[in-house]
């Protein structure tokens, strides 16, 4: 008889310890997706707002010449120096390229972010893909009110990205060590 007891309260206490490691496991993984995507979330934002400052830096920049030809484009983009861009493009209003960065003249640039430029908008995309961060700005270039053309830069970031990488594994790694401690607790308690 006194066996039996000692059998269902082992059942009992293994039944408690199996919820509370299930409930801190959902709690941890929780966490765990939590503050990743978080921090993720504040690399965005820092690099959308340094891509934002760049590209209407050099949208200005462009909108202080009194005529937009590939000229005026290359002395423009030479006096700004090193703007630290794996690509930086300009455009006329049509979209035609007078001058690209990566030397690969095209007649037009009919890039998403270029397009939508064109139509007077300012815009960015930010994308982590195989552990780089790629991002794209594209802004309208206006000189006296009027659309005069579009300016367009690409940034390959593999530094921030192997960071955003780096971070989420340490934050999985001491999320999988909480629980591994958890269990052992719950088992041997």
């Amino acid at each position: 008889r006194n066996k039996q007891r000692k059998l269902r309260y082992s059942s009992n206490q293994l039944r408690y310890a199996v919820v509370y490691i299930a409930l801190t496991v959902i709690v941890m993984l929780f966490l765990n997706f939590y503050c990743s995507w978080t921090s993720q979330q504040l690399f965005y934002r820092s690099k959308h707002t340094a891509m934002m400052d760049k590209i209407l830096h050099v949208s200005a920049t462009l909108g202080e010449q009194e005529v937009l030809n590939a000229d005026t484009a290359r002395s423009a983009m030479e006096t700004l120096g090193n703007l630290k861009t794996a690509r930086l493009v300009v455009t006329d209003d049509t979209g035609r390229m007078l001058y690209d960065s990566a030397g690969e003249y095209s007649r037009y640039c009919l890039f998403p972010e270029v397009v939508q430029a064109l139509r007077g908008n300012d815009v960015i995309t930010i994308d982590y893909h195989d552990g780089a961060m790629i991002s794209r700005a594209a802004a309208p270039i206006l000189s006296y009110n009027s659309l005069s053309g579009c300016a367009y830069i690409l940034e390959y970031d593999a530094d921030q990205g192997q960071l955003i990488h780096k971070l989420q594994r340490s934050i999985l790694t001491v999320t999988a060590i909480l629980a591994l401690v958890v269990t052992l607790f719950s088992i041997l308690s």
